[in-house]
């Protein structure tokens, strides 16, 4: 009974002990897949520290490049469209524009551009024969124009789905003819610029001549002058010689004439020496309100829309800023008191403040007279507009008094002034007009793509991207010429590409999580494995100390037979 017992327990250890073992040898093989799935992640984590996107690049912020932003009509992308084309140059379209492009008769089924068709058409005799009048013809169709090609036709289609706003529609349409025009295939490019960059050289002559749309000087200030002044220029040299009431401006001490005046802008006083005077008690009230009307002429309190430097938040918040400064330098605390006129002359043109004199008038009763340099005034405004653009490090400067210390922005000609384009079409009804003449033009010319994985493209974000990136799709875009080019987005204004930071702080916080898991497996196999191999050990210890007790138990039995 003894061996016998032995050897069932030595069976039963024997097969606890293998059982065992192939625990750990699958421990083992889970640990070494941990270890797998560990490096695998780290991979994806350091290749995703690489990951890029497209970015559409406006004005004045970025966003993510989206058909939308691509091919709808907004300041985004300055109403011009940026199509995107296939490898043959056909534009691809949303689903939605394909099927508007289709009824209104510009592609046909296979996405061919039926453009010829429109110019050309069969005479009674049979012959083929085109359009007289094919600027207009083809493309303007009647209001209620469906399927016959026309833009109005396009414009309709795109309606139905919604791609258009029907109040927009109903404005471009009452355009009539002159709303047609070959924009996008050689007609003129509109300039949809809202502001240019110029040096202070290049401002000054353009405040010089520049007008406005009604035709008058954009910077001119004799507006400002009827705004504040109701006594006009006296033409006096002479300052004590003006009556109460009166002002006098003067270029280098003479006398401007009421011709002059009607004439003269910033630009001009930017470029001369040019004072002002006024006669009366009230005079530092009337220099400030006179300085204000100038600020406004650079766009300062503009609210309605941009003006003159007043092109962004930024800037009317520094307008705003350079005026209060300019307030201060005409304060009571900074007024120069002089004796006689010839002496308040000379004193302002050394000085960027409000000089006062009083002088006696034939009959001895003192009259007061204020003057300020112009001149200085207007180029201290500036200084302190560029100031709080640039920040207070900047180094120009303005003296509260005199101008041998201070230092001009105008007077740095590296300096760039960012100002409104007067020349540029702002309209929203025109501007949405050349959008949609532009992608109706293009459309009729190239054709449109009909295959309908790559237009489904167009609607994932993420889709869009890496065809782009890869060439898949390339971008067509508006040249000098008048014409679309199609070409890699890089060639673009305004798409590049940026480090994706939001996709790799989703694949950090991916492989945080990922890792995080695999370690705590981790942990879990090796205390198993650890436990396992007490197990073992243990199993081991008794399996030899059984296997010994049945050595020994046989080794008896065969010294009890064998005498």
């Amino acid at each position: 009974m003894g061996l016998a017992a032995s050897q069932a327990r030595f069976l039963a250890i024997t097969a606890r002990k293998m059982n065992c073992e192939f625990q750990s040898m699958q421990i083992a093989q889970e640990k070494l897949s941990t270890t797998r799935d560990l490096q695998r992640a780290a991979n994806e984590y350091q290749n995703a520290l690489n990951a890029t996107k497209l970015v559409w690049d406006s004005d004045d912020n970025t966003y993510n490049l989206t058909y939308d932003v691509m091919m709808r009509p907004t300041t985004l992308n300055n109403f011009t469209p940026y199509m995107l084309t296939d490898t043959k140059g056909k534009v691809v379209l949303s689903n939605e524009m394909f099927k508007a492009a289709m009824e209104a008769g510009i592609i046909d089924k296979d996405g061919n551009p039926t453009f010829a068709n429109q110019y050309m058409y069969i005479d009674k005799d049979g012959s083929e024969k085109i359009r007289e009048n094919t600027a207009l013809k083809p493309f303007m169709g009647a209001d209620n124009a469906s399927g016959d090609g026309s833009r109005n036709a396009f414009l309709n289609a795109l309606a139905n789905y919604n791609q258009i706003d029907g109040t927009m529609l109903k404005e471009i349409k009452k355009l009539g003819a002159s709303g047609y025009t070959t924009s996008g295939i050689g007609g003129a490019i509109y300039d949809k610029s809202l502001a240019n960059v110029l040096n202070p050289q290049e401002y000054r002559t353009y405040m010089k001549k520049v007008t406005d749309e009604d035709g008058n000087l954009a910077y001119g200030i004799n507006d400002a002058l009827t705004n504040v002044f109701t006594a006009g220029n006296a033409g006096k040299n002479i300052i004590d010689s003006l009556k109460g009431g009166h002002f006098c401006i003067m270029r280098g001490g003479e006398a401007l004439s009421d011709s002059e005046l009607k004439s003269i802008t910033v630009g001009d006083i930017l470029m001369g020496n040019y004072q002002i005077a006024y006669s009366g008690n009230d005079g530092q009230a009337k220099m400030q309100s006179f300085m204000q009307e100038i600020a406004k002429i650079f766009g300062y309190d503009e609210v309605s829309g941009i003006k003159g430097l007043n092109v962004d938040a930024e800037s009317n918040e520094a307008l705003n800023l350079a005026w209060k400064y300019t307030q201060k330098q005409l304060s009571t605390e900074n007024i120069t008191h002089v004796s006689g006129s010839s002496t308040a002359l000379s004193k302002a043109n050394e000085q960027n403040n409000l000089i006062h004199t009083t002088v006696a008038d034939s009959s001895g009763t003192n009259q007061e007279y204020y003057v300020m340099n112009l001149s200085n005034l207007t180029a201290s405004f500036l200084t302190q507009f560029a100031r709080a653009l640039d920040g207070l490090q900047a180094s120009y400067m303005v003296d509260t008094k005199s101008t041998k210390k201070s230092n001009y922005v105008t007077n740095d000609p590296s300096y760039s002034f960012i100002i409104k384009n007067e020349g540029a079409m702002i309209d929203e009804i025109n501007l949405n007009t050349d959008f949609y003449n532009m992608l109706y033009n293009v459309i009729s010319t190239t054709g449109a793509c009909t295959d309908e994985t790559i237009r489904n493209m167009v609607n994932d974000e993420q889709m869009l991207q890496e065809a782009v990136k890869n060439g898949r799709l390339f971008v067509s875009y508006l040249n000098d010429d008048g014409y679309f080019y199609q070409g890699a987005y890089s060639l673009t204004d305004r798409i590049a590409e940026v480090t994706d930071v939001d996709a790799i702080a989703r694949a950090e916080r991916e492989y945080e999580v990922t890792k995080s898991r695999l370690n705590t497996k981790e942990e879990t196999l090796e205390l198993k494995m650890k436990n396992l191999d007490m197990e073992i050990s243990s199993l081991t210890t008794e399996f030899d100390t059984v296997k010994n007790m049945i050595s020994k138990g046989v080794e008896k039995v065969f010294t009890m037979f064998s005498t």
